[in-house]
């Protein structure tokens, strides 16, 4: 009977571990033979820090360990051929080659998958490329990619879909199957508040290669990318839906792809400098594949130095307003454009107000209310911000931030009605006495008080 009861809780036992598969993450390992001696470091799902020790050499930091590894290093977020929850790369200083959210695989069989990869550059020099995804057979759920500094050549939303080794390519994807590729990433964001990127170099929506990338979002707050550009799609590949938004920084070339196909590209210009703007694909690339089907573009403020349609399908984009349209306010300065204009759809915005004068007693209150619409109707989310009210003149009438007006003092003043470059005035005029009245009965108050304290004071004393 023992013997029975043993033998089952060590078969349960074995079916548990079987059934439910571990995460647990392994120390992570240098190999040295990786693409022929490059060399490689595999997190293994480990949180990683890439730094430099007090001799300027680069390190990578886990906990409970470190290592110091070459400039020319490939770092892998995963493994090989592993699962992984999560993985987390930060970069604070040093130089590597190239930086993977997950890991590689070998074959349909031999997947690499990362549920949810983070990769934040602080600083440093990634003499190649960061990328959201993996090498060859590998799939990332999530992937978000932080840029607060650095020195980057490029980065893909997606993975790196070929290697090569050794002269030899081996691809996890073909130009006939873009959509069907081994290399994938779902969803990835991608924010960059700081970077300098040389010459020639791209922020890719999509991947390297053959890859695909589900839903990619750019978001470009500022850098030095001068000499460099932006593609919501990916190098080649497949996008399924690209989001890009341009608040800042210097740009030198944005283009909706490249080769390959991507299905959808929304794109907002809020503010930055961009040389040369190509709503399609900047030149006829050598692809079997090199498409966009659907492009939105609204240009609402900055500066855009060349404004042209570009290439689609190999041959002159036509910017139809229907599925390419390009959005264009008298806020963007554009210098140079090619695409005529009637081509392109204008787009403004109005404040509004419920009134333009007010007259108010002391103390009364009243509200103006402020709306934004838009020409034409319903892009009203386009334009976010708050809207500001100021009096010139507090001491007469004051103002909150919601656009309530209180009399203060009898007199005229004027409430300022401000959204992003559009300003309106209220003029606002106090009428009546009581503020006199109430300015000497609260006179008086003090003087009695005054005069009952003094009295007080005077009675104590003459006590002792």
């Amino acid at each position: 009977m023992k013997k029975f009861i043993y033998v089952f809780i060590v078969t349960f036992t074995l079916c548990f571990f079987i059934s439910f598969p571990s995460f647990a993450n392994e120390e992570p390992i240098y190999d040295d033979d990786f693409r022929v001696g490059q060399g490689a470091f595999f997190a293994r799902g480990n949180d990683i820090v890439i730094d430099i020790d007090d001799e300027g050499n680069t390190i990578i930091k886990w906990d409970n360990g470190s290592m110091k590894v070459p400039k020319n290093t490939v770092v892998f977020g995963g493994g090989e051929k592993s699962k992984y929850e999560t993985t987390n790369i930060t970069m604070n200083n040093g130089e590597v080659a190239q930086i993977l959210a997950a890991g590689w695989g070998d074959a349909n069989t031999n997947v690499e998958t990362v549920e949810k990869a983070t990769i934040t550059i602080n600083g440093g020099i990634v003499s190649d490329c960061v990328a959201g995804g993996g090498a060859l057979y590998s799939e990332v759920n999530y992937s978000n990619i932080v840029i607060n500094n650095g020195n980057i050549k490029e980065i893909y939303g997606g993975g790196l879909e070929s290697i090569v080794v050794d002269n030899v390519r081996f691809d996890a994807g073909s130009e006939d199957n873009l959509e069907g590729s081994g290399n994938r990433v779902n969803n990835v964001n991608i924010t960059i508040n700081q970077i300098t990127m040389p010459n020639g170099g791209r922020v890719y929506g999509g991947g390297s290669n053959f890859a695909y990338v589900g839903k990619t979002n750019i978001t470009v707050n500022g850098g030095n990318m001068s000499e460099a550009g932006i593609v919501a799609g990916g190098e080649n590949g497949y996008v399924e839906a690209s989001h890009i938004l341009i608040n800042g920084g210097n740009i030198g070339t944005y283009e909706s792809l490249q080769k390959g196909l991507v299905e959808s590209v929304e794109l907002e210009v809020r503010n930055g400098n961009i040389e040369n703007f190509y709503v399609g694909a900047e030149k006829d690339e050598t692809s079997k594949t090199k498409k966009v089907n659907k492009v939105i573009a609204y240009l609402l403020d900055g500066n855009i130095q060349n404004l042209s349609a570009g290439i689609n399908d190999g041959t002159q984009m036509q910017i139809d307003n229907q599925n390419y349209k390009v959005f264009r306010t008298n806020d963007i300065n554009v210098e140079n454009e090619t695409i005529e204009e009637t081509e392109l759809t204008d787009l403004s915005y109005q404040l509004t107000l419920n009134l333009d004068t007010l007259t108010l007693d002391p103390k009364a209150s009243e509200q103006i209310y402020a709306t934004v619409i838009t020409n034409p109707e319903g892009y009203e989310s386009l334009f976010p911000g708050n809207v500001n009210f100021k009096s010139k003149s507090p001491r007469i009438a004051t103002v909150t931030d919601d656009g309530i007006v209180t009399g203060v003092a009898v007199g005229k003043t004027e409430i300022t009605v401000t959204f992003l470059k559009e300003t309106k005035s209220v003029n606002v005029e106090v009428i009546g006495d009581e503020v006199v009245v109430d300015y000497l009965t609260d006179a008086l108050i003090f003087i009695i008080v005054l005069l009952f304290i003094t009295i007080f004071c005077i009675f104590r004393y003459n006590i002792r």
